[in-house]
């Protein structure tokens, strides 16, 4: 396996469903993801369903041989986003937490391309 020749990163908040699929895709591509939710317990079965999805687009054929995974950071905390390229919001379909989880991210992650 090869290197990750980007250095882009990207933030996912919320792990479940959408989330743990977005970043199981993205890390059998070679990118580095932030994996961020408010459940401990969560994150941590998200990582085991996360590796089982790159175990099984390997075998399928879905992700490159001879490209390195990226590397996968959990957490608590929506400030390990801020040097992020780009941030996905895959949290639960709750208007009030999408937008407290927006103003957050807005806080800490500049905006414009990188």
């Amino acid at each position: 396996m090869t290197a990750n020749p980007r250095s882009d990163t990207i933030a996912v908040f919320g792990a479940g469903v959408m989330g743990r699929s977005i970043t199981a895709l993205a890390l059998g591509r070679g990118v580095d993801v932030i994996l961020v939710d408010i459940s401990d317990d969560v994150l941590r079965a998200a990582e085991a369903e996360i590796a089982q999805q790159l175990r099984h687009g390997r075998f399928m054929g879905a992700f490159p041989g001879s490209q390195a995974t990226g590397t996968l950071t959990t957490t608590l905390s929506g400030e390990a986003a801020t040097d992020a390229t780009a941030v996905i919001e895959a949290i639960t379909a709750d208007s009030s937490l999408k937008a407290r989880m927006l103003a957050e991210v807005s806080g800490v992650v500049a905006p414009g391309p990188r």
